[in-house]
């Protein structure tokens, strides 16, 4: 049965084999994040075959704030499997940025393929109906819509365009994600445990607040020390054959 501390937490020791496997956040962010441009890469080829229904539309409007609320679940599982429920705001924005980062880069294949492949003339095409919607309103002059026609984007540059934007959604989202998983050890045992805080040796210490420590020591000899508050120490030489202690 797993051991808990005084204040209802695990203790590290029976999470140690976990956490010295653990991911590091790096490694989480680009994991999931691969899963989160795939899903998003998969609501923007649905949108792109279904341009003029409304169906379509407003289904790929719902999933992608569904995914908003899946890229949050991601966020809190990594802090409560990996960091013991535990997690700081910087910790939770940091980890949100670079999912949205690496989702962003196969955003960006699917991008790139459709305007490129499968629509080349995707980009002129929109291009030239916001000059005719401009054209038709007078909002610009004759000059300034003749300056625009020579500046038509690229598929690569658009492509570009959409990775800085899934970039500025991740550090908006990410303030969120950070401020609702941000959850700080109320005991002041710090802001959980991460993975980087058991050591190859599968040594463990846990810290209470009465100032206990119980170190346990995973050596061949299979000794253990426990050092109280009161700092009394009871060896096995001063024990009299009595059973008194010395």
């Amino acid at each position: 049965m797993e051991e808990n501390n005084f204040n209802g937490t695990p203790n590290a020791g029976s999470h140690s084999e976990e956490f010295r496997n653990a991911p590091s956040r790096m490694q989480y962010a680009a994991t999931y994040g691969l899963y989160l441009g795939l899903m998003y890469g998969l609501i923007y080829v649905l949108g792109s075959l279904f341009p003029q229904s409304k169906a379509v539309s407003l289904i790929c409007s719902l999933a992608q704030l569904l995914l908003l609320f899946v890229g949050y679940r991601f966020v809190r599982n990594y802090r409560d499997r990996y960091q013991d429920g535990f997690m700081s705001f910087s910790q939770g924005w940091t980890l949100s940025f670079w999912m949205f980062a690496f989702g962003a880069l196969i955003m960006a294949v699917f991008h790139f393929v459709h305007f490129r492949f499968v629509r080349p003339t995707y980009v002129q095409d929109v291009f030239n109906n916001v000059m005719m919607t401009l054209e038709q309103t007078q909002s610009v002059m004759p000059e300034q819509l003749e300056e625009l026609a020579q500046h038509i984007p690229t598929p690569i540059q658009v492509t570009f365009y959409a990775i800085w934007a899934y970039l500025v959604l991740g550090a908006i989202v990410g303030v969120f994600y950070g401020a609702i998983a941000r959850r700080s050890d109320f005991w002041g045992n710090g802001n959980g445990y991460d993975n980087e805080n058991v050591n190859d040796n599968g040594n463990a210490n846990s810290n209470g607040n009465g100032n206990d420590n119980v170190n346990a020591n995973g050596d061949d000899n299979g000794n253990g020390n426990v050092n109280g508050n009161a700092n009394d120490n009871i060896n096995a030489s001063d024990v009299t054959p009595g059973g008194n202690a010395e």
